[in-house]
């Protein structure tokens, strides 16, 4: 085909050549166009995933979380104190109010005016919470109520190109400002341990409403330190823009004795090569039962020291065969002889709890004295004086006025000591007591002590058949008994 016929085709017939070429270019690729589908709806499609000849990896979108109505009621009415109380008061249902938050400040009229005014209560106390949890009441729980306000706040707002009015930055720095300067990391015993509150409230404050460039990094990173062990701060730590710095952060807790927080920003922040897990392991292994061995010697090797060290090795073991599982740690820090030493230790408490118990069992069935033992005579009354019952010297079990004396004899009198009353000491559980003298009173018109009276102390001969004549009176014995 020359040139000079091919420019003289009209184009309408020049364009059909072209469709026509295209649609066999399309046949020989498989697709023929005349056969492809138009009426595609909805219900088709649905129809074809079903039957599995769609095949998609579009995840079905999320459900928000609804919000219960007294949430929505305060964020909708801007109750800031009020909305941080009820958190307060419901501690236990913390995982719940966590998930409807989000959705409950996205009622209110000012998200961010709200929490704000919510932080307002953060040193503050609530002694009477509207449900139970009285034991979380307070300081503490007005803390975790704040933090969990932040981070809901934070979702809200999101991660990217966060924008607040000037206003509420001005606000959220003066708060900062004064949480930072009531915030005593150096006396506070959570810091020591990476489990300080407040820093992490403060983190959460600075992240939430982006904050980091009124602070220098290096007085941030100081404040991660003591909070290290809460599961939030790498996240925080992210928001803050603190990645490149986190290697100084790993240093620093390596240095305080903190491997495992260590090692857990080294697997967030994929510094695993760098830091390697084993090493810190036993470095956290070697430390804690240098820490019991301390435990126990302070205890001068008493039980309750021994129980005590033993729980620190046990919890430090453990916590290790947790991540050599976790991080595949097996093959370069073998289990077994960790797993060994927990069976070890857990026996060897045992066997304790049970000497402890079969001590108490054995002291609580040893015989206890009563708590008024018998009599015992004091060393006022010398043995060689206290009178003796002898069977030759029985009389009749009855006398009186009129009554035959049976015939007895004459029988001598019973030798009572010059003084009154037996000093008796009782003695039993309640201590000694002794009897003050005159626990043997004497009666009206009976002169001195009983024991003491004359009449006793130098009977007649014979008692006359039992009748108690002149020495104690007719009208002092006689009168009662002869009614």
């Amino acid at each position: 085909m020359d040139i000079d016929s091919v420019a003289s085709k009209p184009p309408g017939e020049e364009k059909e050549e072209g469709a026509k070429n295209e649609s066999e270019r399309i046949d020989e690729a498989g697709i023929n166009p005349a056969k492809v589908e138009t009426d595609i709806t909805p219900a088709k499609i649905e129809t074809d995933i079903s039957l599995g000849k769609v095949e998609t990896d579009v995840a079905p979108a999320k459900a928000e979380v609804q919000a219960r109505p007294q949430l929505k009621s305060l964020c909708e009415d801007m109750d800031g104190p009020g909305l941080r109380k009820f958190l307060s008061g419901n501690k236990k249902d913390s995982s719940a109010l966590r998930a409807e938050l989000p959705a409950a400040l996205k009622c209110a009229i000012d998200p961010a005016r709200i929490v704000l005014n919510a932080l307002e209560g953060y040193h503050s106390s609530d002694p009477t919470p509207t449900q139970g949890d009285k034991k979380e009441a307070g300081t503490i729980a007005n803390r975790r109520s704040c933090v969990l306000l932040l981070e809901a706040l934070e979702e809200v707002l999101g991660s990217d190109n966060r924008v607040l009015p000037s206003n509420i930055k001005e606000t959220a720095k003066q708060v900062s400002d004064q949480w930072k300067t009531k915030m005593n990391l150096s006396t506070d015993a959570d810091a020591a341990s990476g489990f300080s509150l407040d820093a992490h409230s403060f983190l959460q404050l600075v992240a939430t409403f982006g904050l980091a460039s009124e602070y220098e990094d290096s007085e941030l990173c100081k404040i991660v330190i003591s909070a290290a062990r809460r599961k939030q701060l790498p996240g925080i730590c992210r928001s803050l823009g603190l990645a490149a710095k986190i290697p100084d952060v790993i240093e620093m807790l390596i240095k305080d004795g903190k491997q495992i927080e260590a090692l857990s920003f080294a697997s967030e922040f994929s510094l695993l090569d760098r830091f390697q897990p084993v090493p810190l392991l036993k470095s956290y292994l070697k430390e804690s039962r240098k820490s019991a061995q301390a435990t126990l010697k302070g205890g001068n090797n008493s039980s309750a020291a021994q129980n005590d060290a033993t729980n620190k090795e046990l919890a430090a073991l453990k916590v290790v065969l947790k991540h050599i599982d976790e991080y595949k740690l097996e093959t370069q820090y073998p289990s077994i002889n960790l797993q060994k030493r927990v069976a070890q230790l857990e026996k060897a408490k045992l066997e304790r709890k049970r000497t402890s118990s079969a001590a108490k069992v054995s002291q609580a069935k040893k015989p206890r004295a009563n708590d008024i033992a018998p009599v015992a005579f004091s060393g006022s009354v010398p043995s060689s004086d206290r009178p003796a019952y002898r069977p030759s010297d029985a009389v009749a079990p009855f006398g009186g006025v009129g009554v035959p004396s049976y015939g007895l004899g004459s029988q001598p009198g019973y030798d009572r000591p010059p003084h009154g009353g037996f000093g008796a000491t009782f003695v039993g559980n309640i201590g000694s007591v002794s009897l003050p003298r005159p626990y043997i009173h004497p009666a009206d018109g009976l002169g001195s002590s009983l024991y003491g009276s004359s009449a006793y102390t130098n009977p007649s001969p014979s008692y006359g058949g039992y009748q108690f004549g002149a020495a104690l009176g007719r009208s002092a014995y006689q009168g009662p008994y002869l009614r």
